[in-house]
């Protein structure tokens, strides 16, 4: 039996078991909640005995334990630039506008294709009809002013977000009005992602792989570390269970407009003392998604806020920006 607390604006969270889950899935029932005051911290207990004070050993921190497939800023193979993170990439012309409906068409077509369709004249027709319509909405928003388009972003993004979330959405246009390129990080959407079971399951998944592998490795850490580009032994255990990066495709709750899903993420020991059998270990989780749109976003939604959203980032140069997700916890117990 688990229990989740929040003191202080940190989420505390206490087992009397060792492991979060089993290996046919995660099972974590605690109750999460926005904490006001939130230092984006997560505390895990793995067994409330008081333990000798513990003496560190001495490596070199963070250290690199974690990293998904994919890198931030990069596309799925990180060969280039993600394509949701190119921006000004479109000539306002014929040629542009062919090009993107080509893609468009391309999209339609094979997602129609995927989904079963038979008739390959229908499919090719139902192809073109989308492709025309969304490009002659482009042209439409296209026309407009840079101020007209925000206008619109920031007034539909309302739609699709409430609450803090809602102000920290508009801040997120802002930014991107600013077109510096930078960073986005805000202590709200920490608060959110924190408290968000998809967030709660993934971190947990990976407290009970870091668990299994002490109890194996008799508390020894150093074969955790990543030293290269590669992903580390967690994310093996990790695909294993089945067990992927967490996605919010929350329609309203506001997570599902400013983030969606986790593009690529990293996690670091920042300490980790052990004396004897017990050890405690603090950690860093960092999530990374893109604050921008690509083709298929437009081929898949037609609402007005992304017609606007795909034009000021590809035909009018408004840069889009990397959010990022900083998180800090500590989990404890025996080997």
């Amino acid at each position: 039996m688990s229990r989740t607390r929040i003191v202080q604006g940190k989420i505390h969270e206490s087992t009397g078991e060792l492991s979060y889950f089993s290996k046919s899935g995660i099972s974590e029932n605690a109750a999460m909640q926005y904490a006001e005051n939130s230092a984006a911290s997560i505390h895990e207990a793995g067994n409330p005995e008081t333990p000798p004070k513990p003496e560190e050993k001495t490596y070199n921190y963070p250290i690199l334990i974690l990293q998904g497939s994919r890198r931030k800023g990069r596309n799925r193979d990180n060969s280039g630039t993600a394509t949701d993170m190119l921006f000004n990439d479109y000539t306002s012309d014929e040629a542009g506008y062919q090009r993107l409906r080509t893609q468009l068409y391309n999209e339609t077509y094979n997602t129609e294709k995927q989904d079963g369709w038979l008739d390959w004249s229908s499919r090719n027709d139902n192809a073109s009809g989308d492709a025309d319509f969304r490009i002659n909405k482009i042209k439409e928003y296209n026309a407009k002013s840079a101020d007209d388009l925000f206008k619109i972003f920031k007034g539909d993004i309302g739609y699709f977000s409430m609450g803090k979330i809602q102000t920290v959405a508009e801040l997120m246009v802002e930014r991107m009005r600013e077109n510096t390129g930078a960073d986005f990080t805000h202590t709200d959407l920490t608060k959110a992602v924190i408290a968000h079971q998809n967030s709660i399951n993934f971190i947990a998944a990976i407290h009970s792989n870091i668990r299994d592998y002490l109890r194996e490795n008799q508390g020894e850490i150093s074969g955790l570390e990543i030293k290269n580009d590669g992903k580390g032994i967690l994310y093996e255990m990790l695909v294993e269970d089945n067990v992927s990066s967490p996605r919010f495709s929350d329609k309203f709750s506001g997570l599902g407009i400013t983030i969606n899903d986790v593009w690529a993420y990293q996690v670091f020991i920042k300490k980790y003392t052990k004396t004897n059998h017990h050890y405690q270990m603090e950690l860093q989780y960092i999530y990374w998604d893109h604050f921008g749109l690509d083709y298929p976003d437009i081929q898949k939604y037609d609402n007005n806020i992304f017609f606007a959203w795909f034009v000021l980032q590809h035909f009018k140069g408004y840069k889009p920006f990397i959010t990022k997700i900083d998180m800090k916890g500590t989990i404890s117990g025996f080997v």
